[in-house]
This record gives structure tokens, C-alpha cells and sequence, in this order.
């Protein structure tokens, strides 16, 4: 009996029932802090997209095209006047979701090959009515030989990080 009342006194105790809004306010702050993280987190993850028929253009092999020749030559044109001028040439070409504006110009991409595992840093320069489009060196590197004689390989694609392929839009 004289726990129980101690446990009664304390709940009714006025101090307390002063700092239990301040405890609340604690307890919730913290959690959406954590909640904010873990999104935070999440959100930053890479995602891979696919798969995706690659298939060849040798327009992508010619280091001196302009850069004029591509959908994206607004975004790119000033800084990189021709394909070779981009660092991750040859791996530079079309993909399928750069569409009616370009928030994809630029973007970095680690295209993978699902039947040889091989992958390379690619920047997405132009538009592709399916899929990637790819040069034949990129084609060979990603396919090997008979990606180059078949003409089309499937791949993932994982958008990652401009730093990877050096381009700066």
C-alpha cells in the first residue's frame, strides 16, 4: 500500500507534470531527427534501372562529331565542343530517358552487361528511342565479341554520381 502511494504522489507531483511536456517534446524531437536521417539515407541509395537492349551507332565512335549532333548540346555544348571532348569518351551515347527536357543531359550511368558482368562509366548525351545506344568500342568493352557481332546486349544501368565520368553540367 505505501508503494502504491508513492507512485500516486509522484505521477500528481507538480514538478513533474511540468517537465513531462519537455520530455514529449524530446522523445518526438529525436524521433523525426532519426526518421530525417533514415530518409536522408535511403534516398541517396543508387538505383539500377533495367534491364535495357543496348544496341550499336558509330555515330558515338567519332571523337571529332560535334557535339552539336546531340540532344543534349545545349547542356553540354559550351564546355565540350565535340564527342572526344568528354571524359568518358567512347562511353558516350543514347539512352532512352532523356525525353522532352533534359534533366537526364549529362547524368552518369554505370551500364552493365548482364551476360559478361563487365561495366563502364557512361554519359548520357542523347536520346535513344530504346534503351542505350553505344558505340562499338563501348559495345566491345561491355559485350566483348559477341556483343559486337550480335549488334545488341542487354544491360542494368545504375545512375551514379557526375564525379564518375568527369562531366560537369
Amino acid at each position: 500500500l505505501c508503494a502504491s502511494n508513492f507512485q500516486q504522489e509522484r505521477v500528481q507531483s507538480p514538478s513533474l507534470r511540468l517537465h513531462q511536456p519537455l520530455l514529449y517534446t524530446m522523445k518526438t524531437f529525436t524521433l523525426i531527427s532519426l526518421l530525417g536521417s533514415f530518409l536522408t539515407l535511403a534516398s541517396a541509395q543508387n538505383q539500377t534501372f533495367g534491364p535495357f537492349s543496348a544496341f550499336m551507332d558509330t555515330l558515338y565512335d567519332n571523337s571529332s562529331a560535334p557535339i552539336n549532333d546531340v540532344y543534349c548540346a545545349s547542356a553540354l555544348g559550351v564546355e565540350y565542343p565535340t564527342l572526344g571532348s568528354l571524359p568518358t569518351f567512347p562511353n558516350v551515347g543514347g539512352f532512352i530517358f532523356l525525353d522532352n527536357d533534359a534533366p537526364y543531359c549529362g547524368s552518369c550511368w554505370e551500364v552493365t552487361d548482364q551476360t559478361t558482368g563487365a561495366s563502364v562509366f557512361f554519359t548520357a548525351i542523347d536520346k535513344s528511342s530504346d534503351g542505350f545506344a553505344l558505340g562499338e568500342q563501348t559495345m566491345i568493352t561491355l559485350g566483348g565479341q559477341a556483343g559486337f557481332i550480335e549488334g545488341t546486349i542487354q544491360v542494368v544501368a545504375t545512375q551514379v554520381d557526375g564525379s564518375n565520368c568527369g562531366v560537369n553540367v
